[in-house]
């Protein structure tokens, strides 16, 4: 079992409870020294159970789109079985190829969408819109770009990349993405953000600030009112580890980030799935609101009928 965990590049104690949960059975100390020697093993062998998967999902320690090339762990057949959930196997078909497809692309062309999105970023810098906001809201009317409160001028420039990767990916499938970097699946917009983490540190005085401090402590000396500068304890650098957060009506869902086991660019396939899953919980509340409108302009025109 060790073995085919490291050979797989997944935890030993999550292969061995996957194993167990679907009844197979692990091979025995004599039946792996009689298989050594190169003696019959026959009777030593046991059937496996009955399924309908062809094969027992394991989370890899760093599942990449990269190990896509490996055949032994990943293939076609794989990828499509982690898109089940979307019960149509030639959607599912259609994902897996055009991942592994991804997969041998060294280099990507820039789209159409992240040249938009860039000139919107660049513009917006240059207009300069730093008045204050509240409630979210800026005092302009327009709309700001996508992920530009969220990301430093480092971390954009990784997220112009990634973007470029997953839009490229949903293009080929057949999805469509707007100039904004907006995705539509179907009828149903997915919503999601991407955020650059942020470290909490000790707020070193700067020059400003180290002179109002000693001005305060000679002024204080003389009067009683003086007030203390207003000085924050922390600051919040941006420490380059990016997440993508999936939203469904205003509540957050699930997300991916970056992590020892994998940088979100070596986690194409795990963000695919996280994406059609946010599509499908996203589709079941619209059609509840139809479902509920209709529902509600029924029982209008039966109440406007009685009184007629």
């Amino acid at each position: 079992m060790k073995e085919v965990a490291q050979k797989y590049n997944v935890d030993y104690d999550d292969l061995l409870k996957v194993c167990h949960q679907a009844n197979v059975p692990i091979p025995s100390a004599q039946y792996r020294i009689a298989l050594n020697n190169k003696e019959d093993t026959t009777k030593l062998k046991i059937d496996l159970p009955a399924s309908e998967n062809k094969y027992l999902i394991v989370k890899t320690k760093k599942f990449s789109s990269k190990s896509l090339t490996d055949k032994e762990t990943l293939d076609k057949e794989f990828l499509e079985q982690q898109f089940n959930f979307l019960h149509d196997s030639i959607k599912a078909q259609k994902i897996a190829e055009v991942l592994i497809k991804a997969s041998h692309k060294n280099t990507w062309r820039a789209t159409p969408e992240i040249k938009a999105y860039k000139e919107s970023v660049k513009k917006w810098k240059e207009e300069n819109h730093s008045r204050p906001r509240y409630n979210n809201y800026y005092y302009d009317e327009k709309k700001p770009p996508m992920f530009i409160d969220t990301l430093s001028p480092k971390g954009m420039k990784r997220a112009y990349r990634l973007l470029n990767e997953i839009i490229t990916i949903f293009k080929q499938i057949g999805e469509q993405v707007n100039d904004d970097l907006t995705i539509m699946i179907g009828k149903d917009q997915v919503e999601y953000e991407i955020k650059e983490d942020q470290n909490k540190v000790p707020h070193e005085l700067t020059a400003h600030e180290r002179k109002a401090l000693a001005n305060y402590e000679k002024e204080k000396e003389k009067y009683d009112f003086v007030s203390r500068p207003q000085i924050r304890k922390y600051d919040h650098p941006y420490n380059g580890h990016l997440r993508i957060r999936f939203i469904v009506c205003g509540s957050h869902k699930r997300y991916i980030k970056d992590s020892k086991q994998g940088t979100l660019e070596e986690q194409l396939p795990a963000i695919l799935v996280a994406f059609y899953k946010t599509y499908l919980e996203t589709k079941q509340k619209r059609e509840e609101r139809e479902a509920w409108e209709r529902e509600r302009k029924g029982r209008t025109r039966k109440t406007a009928s009685a009184k007629n």
